[in-house]
């Protein structure tokens, strides 16, 4: 594998990058093992050659999808508490959203110094 093209990103860069990658992979992919399988091979030994903390690869990776885990309707047991909750599927992701966004704009800036820093 070559990450030539990378070679010259910085690390806060790659981190956000890798991120935004990892949340869409998890809207995509629901499987927490599913989508370890497609990005693991690829995301820890490019974290490597770039010479970053492949740990912190791995923490964008459970963040992401744990972030997303929080309001996409493919996750079954956030549907079933909203049915014995009686709360519309809309009215929570209205109610939850700005929530989410905070949330994934401080773990986004954690995980920058993480990377910058190991």
């Amino acid at each position: 594998m070559r990450a030539g093209a990378l070679a010259n990103v910085p690390a806060a860069i790659f981190s956000v990058g890798s991120t935004a990658l990892y949340l869409l992979l998890s809207f995509v992919i629901p499987s927490s093992s599913g989508m370890a399988t497609v990005s693991m091979p690829i995301m820890g030994p490019l974290a490597i050659q770039l010479g970053l903390a492949p740990e912190v690869m791995i923490l964008i990776y459970v963040v992401a999808h744990g972030l997303i885990l929080l309001f996409t309707p493919t996750f079954g047991v956030l549907l079933a508490g909203l049915a014995i909750s009686k709360i519309e599927y809309t009215t929570f992701v209205k109610f939850i959203m700005p929530y989410v966004v905070g949330l994934g704009v401080v773990l986004t800036a954690f995980l920058t110094v993480a990377m910058v820093v190991l």
